[in-house]
């Protein structure tokens, strides 16, 4: 009852069916359905669940049916505006210019104005159009996503100050709460609108408070962070009557790696519960596939039921029944990675790479026995069983081709394309087109890695192990300089892997002397990809005695594509046999706080 769905398209409806899905979908919104998920104040187990609010964003927990056995919700179905989406629901006419926030004297689009009448009129008719006055639905009230506030003379006279929405905001969900009473309506704690409102707001008011400040690790409720988030959550307590937790259970640069969390999620819910923490929202993948969400979806839901419950219980009873011939092998395995981020007392990261998954659990040869077993019971299994072991097994192929990408792992090409051609086989399921939350299809991952290998093939340079030395000060956790001159290459859209990145002014490294010969050819490639602020540099030049002995030609401003990789080059002009070369890689003063990420340095 708790399986997902396995069709490879899994979207696909038709007839009285689709006419059921869309009569949820309907009502799911407004309170008038009976499932699991559409009612503001019941679904199954609420009268003894630990919170009245237990939402899953996880592809397991994506439809009615699914939240019914889960006894879970999803805000795609029970609140009518979630988030910080008012753009897109109550103002998807457009932004009248009355609702444009002020900031610094001007108006700015790109924020709302939350003492604007227009902003109350357009949300009082989004409501009473989609749910009317008598029903009850959740209702998110949330600025923009930006650190920005407006400071208009009406939200002055709120309280606004540039770096706290609150006051009007606050004033706003009052408003809303008044008129609406069978509504529920939530502030976000967070960015412009974290600090608590003076005043108290009526019963039907709430907050969201996120929990990315607290790191995924044990002991979490130890340190600065943990009682500023209790005092923050102490805070909101006397402003609104409920207080929603929004915490998360997924990497999201990487949802096909598994991401053992079911015992850290359990430490912190019970410690929300402790402090009257009434729901909880954990952010999964969506409706994105991830490894073994099937069986962390199930366990997360009983701990919303019941923090106690025993992970080791929900784990290998969920298992043992809907993989009766790999159940105990896929347990086993899950739980002793559990028990590793226990034990390596390891900070599980929301946004990582491999190596993050290696240091905090994951012992890669462990790994490879793992992939053998489970696959050699896939063979023994059918039906269901065998097409769960297949998705899993199909996404896991990206792991295992992450691991071959790890500074200093063994890379085998001729692996590496039996890995690319059975993850192939991810076109056969619709939800599994991305491995992560952003700029993530798996065509474009498995196009690159091809061109990865052929990089990787090439002849080897002159400067091919031949580790400069680091003249500038390296960043904390990119110290190893053997990676500039490894003779493998990275992926331009993930930087966790393979580059070596410099906040530094000036990064500098120098060569011994005889690496660079004069008319030689320097060849450095970068990464651009501003999203993550991680820039082409300004200039690019080799320096031998103090003098200039080259410099690359590096595209300007927008000229430079994003997710992209630049070689530069750099013609060495007459240098000293004898003296060594300095490589002076200089960022741009017009971008702020920039960073460079360095893939290799050739020499030819």
């Amino acid at each position: 009852m708790y399986s997902c769905r396995y069709t490879s398209n899994p979207g696909g409806r038709t007839g009285l069916g689709h006419a059921l899905l869309l009569l949820l979908l309907l009502c799911a919104a407004c309170g008038r359905t009976e499932t699991a998920a559409g009612r503001v104040t019941s679904a199954p187990g609420d009268g003894t669940a630990a919170f009245e609010y237990r939402g899953l964003y996880t592809p397991c927990n994506a439809t009615p049916a699914q939240m019914a056995a889960n006894g879970a919700h999803n805000p795609d179905y029970d609140w009518l505006i979630w988030g910080h989406n008012l753009r897109k629901t109550a103002l998807a006419d457009g932004v009248p210019a009355e609702a444009q926030a002020t900031v610094d004297g001007r108006k700015d689009p790109a924020q709302l104005c939350f003492s604007s009448e227009a902003l109350y009129r357009a949300v009082e008719t989004y409501i009473l159009d989609n749910c009317g006055d008598e029903e009850s639905a959740r209702v998110a009230i949330a600025p923009d996503d930006y650190d920005t506030a407006c400071t208009c003379d009406a939200c002055r006279r709120a309280g606004n100050t540039p770096q706290n929405a609150t006051p009007a905001v606050a004033q706003l969900t009052k408003r809303l709460a008044k008129r609406f009473p069978r509504h529920r309506f939530f502030i976000t704690a967070y960015l412009t609108t974290r600090q608590a409102p003076r005043d108290t707001l009526p019963p039907n008011a709430g907050v969201l408070i996120s929990a990315m400040e607290l790191p995924m690790a044990a002991g979490f409720d130890k340190g600065k962070k943990a009682r500023n988030f209790a005092a923050l959550v102490a805070e909101w307590r006397k402003a609104v009557t409920h207080v929603y937790v929004w915490d998360y259970i997924r990497n999201f640069d990487d949802y096909l790696t598994p991401w053992p969390c079911l015992r850290l999620v359990q430490q912190r819910l019970r410690w929300y519960r402790g402090m009257g923490v009434d729901g909880i929202f954990l952010n999964g993948s969506g409706q994105s596939y991830a490894a073994l969400d099937d069986v962390q979806t199930h366990t997360l839901a009983c701990l919303l039921r019941d923090p106690e419950a025993r992970v080791d219980t929900c784990v290998a009873g969920y298992l043992e029944r809907h993989y009766p011939v790999a159940g105990r092998t896929l347990a086993r395995h899950y739980l002793s990675w559990e028990d590793e981020v226990l034990r390596r007392r390891a900070t599980v990261p929301w946004y990582g790479g491999i190596g993050d998954a290696v240091e905090a659990w994951l012992e890669p040869d462990g790994f490879e026995d793992f992939m053998a077993e489970a696959d050699r019971l896939k063979r023994k299994a059918g039906g269901d069983e065998r097409r769960r072991l297949n998705r899993l097994l199909t996404a896991l192929q990206y792991t295992r081709l992450e691991l071959m990408r790890r500074p200093h792992a063994d890379y085998d090409a001729t692996r590496a394309a039996e890995c690319l051609d059975l993850l192939a086989g991810h076109e056969a399921f619709a939800d599994m087109a991305n491995y992560r939350e952003s700029n993530g299809p798996l065509n474009v991952y498995r196009m690159e890695w091809r061109h990865l290998m052929a990089e990787n093939a090439a002849a080897p340079d002159a400067l091919q192990g031949v580790v400069p030395a680091f003249v500038s000060r390296p960043d904390g956790a990119y110290t190893d300089a053997s990676l500039l001159t490894d003779g493998r290459y990275a992926l331009p859209t993930d930087y966790h892997t393979g580059w070596l990145i410099s906040s530094a002014r000036e990064t500098v490294w120098q060569l011994p002397a005889g690496a660079v010969r004069s008319g030689a050819v320097v060849e450095v490639s970068f990464l651009s990809a501003p999203r993550w602020r991680i820039f082409l540099p300004d200039r690019v030049e080799l320096w031998q005695d103090g003098r200039k002995a080259g410099e690359a030609v590096v595209p300007g401003g927008s000229g430079a594509t994003p997710w992209t990789k630049y070689k530069l080059k750099c013609r060495a002009a007459t240098l000293r046999p004898d003296a060594p070369v300095q490589l002076r890689i200089t960022q741009s003063d017009e971008v702020r706080k920039p960073t460079v990420a360095v893939d290799e340095i050739d020499v030819f």
